[in-house]
């Protein structure tokens, strides 16, 4: 069985640096991928997903910043004033924070 996942994307927020109680470093990052699709009239059509991530290594960036990750997708349920809230989170293992392409960044919604 394999669980591997690889983003790149844009930083939606700058990275948080968190201390685990074992005193290791952790770094938790939001996300942002792009991808589309022609619709019928041939109209391009944009989605942003989000992914919610968990890299236990220190990096430091910033809001978006393009960011290459690569870790494998753990499911968590969690439950909040009665309602069940479902959340795939990446647990990265791997990081790259890439160049800047100011043509490419020109066409990203965030």
């Amino acid at each position: 069985m394999i669980n591997k996942v690889t983003l790149v994307g844009r930083l939606g927020s700058d990275t948080e640096i968190r201390e685990a109680k074992n005193n290791k470093f952790y770094t938790k990052l939001n996300l942002a991928t792009t991808s589309g699709y022609y619709d019928q009239q041939k109209k391009w059509i944009e989605q942003t997903d989000w992914h919610s991530i968990t890299a236990w290594w220190k990096l430091e960036a910033k809001k978006g910043e393009t960011v290459y990750v690569e870790g494998e997708i753990n499911y968590n349920e969690e439950k909040k004033a009665f309602i069940k809230a479902y959340m795939v989170k990446a647990i990265s293992g791997a990081k790259t924070k890439t160049e800047s392409n100011s043509e490419a960044d020109e066409k990203l919604p965030f």
